[in-house]
């Protein structure tokens, strides 16, 4: 193929097809596995695809079932359904995603998947007692990714609450950081550009994942140092956003969502770059953003309801509603990713059924 084209040029082009497409390319013959595998098409790809497609992953009441869905433009299509198999029981406790990966909670077990490529791996089982919230991040430096758990402590222990910390296709197992990080609340964290923070009483407590240093980073001053209780975090537009849900009367039908967009994060600078009122849009009041795409706001409501929402014209529009009878329990968007899920010591891997 060098002699019709440069490699690099190849591999520009194929960066930009669907990473389904990609998989049954490596069935062509051995030049073309080599050329799918190759991990600088991985990294093109990976970039490439979050400019023009939104993939949603849900997991549902019924049982252990991730479904799967891509949005490009205003329609959505189902990637996949039942990936574990009709065997497979429970469900998921918490779910987060990261560079393409997902990690999750089933069985008291932590688990990673990629939907796109239907690897999964389980981690080795922690015994500490935890906390909800784990983290999921991705230090981009030595292309890792690290779970991180809040683990809680004796009466008598003088640290206090910490962090526990596995990397994804490390020997070491689990390992304690001995820093207290004081009470951590159990809302879902997020991750963004190496860092993971959680929300705290007073201030958001943050993990690096590259060198794993613990810090906090202030919260708007409107606050005065004490969060209230619906507060949540969210990226949007690659920004850390924190979203406070204020409503006006005990009935609970009048409500605005205030989104404050964290502008320096060395500096704490917030500025509210959102007021959302749900109900003049014809949203209902319980609804959550997830993300952005092509500038505008994506929420979910009891997740199995997506809405747009319009930042210039202010106006919704419900663009998917997902059983409507069975709600799924989580849902979370991610990236489209070829990354290869790392083999952890002591974990076991398989595939999903993404068919």
């Amino acid at each position: 193929m060098d002699s019709v084209f440069p490699g690099e040029i190849i591999l520009e082009i194929l960066s930009w097809l669907p990473a389904n497409s990609l998989l049954r390319f490596k069935c062509v013959s051995k030049l073309w596995h080599s050329l799918i595998c190759d991990p600088h098409l991985r990294e093109l790809h990976h970039r490439s695809r979050g400019l023009h497609s939104l993939n949603i992953a849900m997991f549902h009441w019924s049982g252990l079932t991730l479904r799967s869905y891509k949005l490009v433009g205003d329609d959505i299509t189902c990637l996949g359904r039942n990936m574990f198999g009709e065997d497979q029981v429970g469900y998921a406790s918490q779910i987060m995603s990261c560079e393409g990966l997902i990690c999750f909670v089933w069985d008291r077990t932590f688990h990673v998947c990629n939907p796109t490529t239907g690897e999964l791996e389980r981690l080795p089982r922690t015994y500490a007692l935890g906390a909800p919230g784990f983290g999921f991040g991705y230090d981009p430096t030595r292309k890792e990714y690290k779970v991180v758990r809040p683990i809680l402590c004796s009466y008598f222990d003088k640290i206090g609450p910490r962090f526990e910390v596995i990397t994804l296709g490390s020997d070491s197992g689990w390992r304690t950081i001995e820093q207290s990080i004081g009470l951590v609340r159990a809302v879902r964290p997020v991750a963004l550009n190496g860092v993971i923070y959680w929300i705290s009483r007073s201030k958001l407590v943050t993990f690096n994942v590259s060198d794993e240093s613990i810090g906090t980073t202030e919260v708007p001053c409107i606050f005065k140092g004490n969060l209230p209780d619906k507060v949540i975090l969210v990226v949007l537009d690659g920004k850390l956003c924190m979203v406070n849900n204020v409503y006006h009367d005990d009935r609970r039908n009048n409500n605005e969502l205030h989104i404050w967009m964290l502008k320096d994060r060395t500096g704490g600078l917030w500025t509210k770059e959102y007021c959302i009122e749900p109900h003049r849009c014809g949203m209902p009041c319980e609804v959550t953003p997830v993300c952005m795409w092509s500038e505008k706001i994506v929420l979910q409501h009891k997740g199995y309801r997506l809405f747009f929402y319009d930042p210039e014209t202010r106006t919704s529009s419900e663009f998917q509603r997902f059983w409507n009878h069975l709600p799924s329990q989580l849902i979370s968007n991610y990236m489209e990713s070829l990354v290869t899920v790392p083999k952890t010591k002591q974990g076991r891997k398989r595939d999903l059924n993404i068919s």
